[in-house]
This record gives structure tokens, sequence and C-alpha cells, in this order.
């Protein structure tokens, strides 16, 4: 099993892809990473991009305020992520909420 910190740097170093490339900064997530719950989307947007953190965009603010409403964990109890690596560049967003 690999650490975190093994796993951003791999993602970080990675050109498996063209979208290294393309991308300004690999996004991997937030939060505490070792939560009991974790949240994992398709693929980074732009925004997402830009700051190299999940859930900036507007997509992020209403997830922010699902959770909030529906949930009730904060972020600190379940670190949110994407696809680890680069921005995709479809606009889908597909969420699912597993337990780890």
């Amino acid at each position: 099993m690999y650490t975190w910190e093994e796993l951003e740097q791999f993602v970080n170093n990675c050109r498996a892809c063209p979208l290294c490339r393309t991308r300004k900064h690999p996004v991997m997530g937030r939060g505490d990473h070792k939560g009991k719950l974790m949240l994992v989307a398709e693929a980074p947007g732009s925004q997402e991009d830009l700051a190299g953190i999940p859930f900036v965009g507007p997509s992020g603010k209403v997830l922010d305020e699902l959770l909030a409403a529906a949930l009730y964990y904060q972020y600190s109890e379940m670190p949110p992520t994407g696809k680890p690596g680069s921005a995709g560049s479809g606009k889908r967003v597909l969420y699912s909420i597993s337990e780890v």
C-alpha cells in the first residue's frame, strides 16, 4: 500500500498521457486523507486545474451546499478528490460516495 505522499509524488511526475503537457497543476485531494469516507469525482475542471485543489469551482460550491444540507459531513471528515491526475477534456461530472 502506498502513502498519500507517495501517490502525490507519482501523480506530480506522471507523464503517461498527453494531459500532463496542458495541465497547470495535478489535482489530488484535500482534507483528512485518513477519513472514513472519500468522495471521488470524474475529473478536475479548469478552476481545479488552476488551483490544484478539487471542488473549488461552481460544482464545488453546489457540492458543499448539498453535503452541508444532506450529510452533515465536513471536508475534515470526508476528503474530496477527483480521479487523481490531470484535468479532463469533458464536462461530465459524476459523483460517488463510498466508504473507505
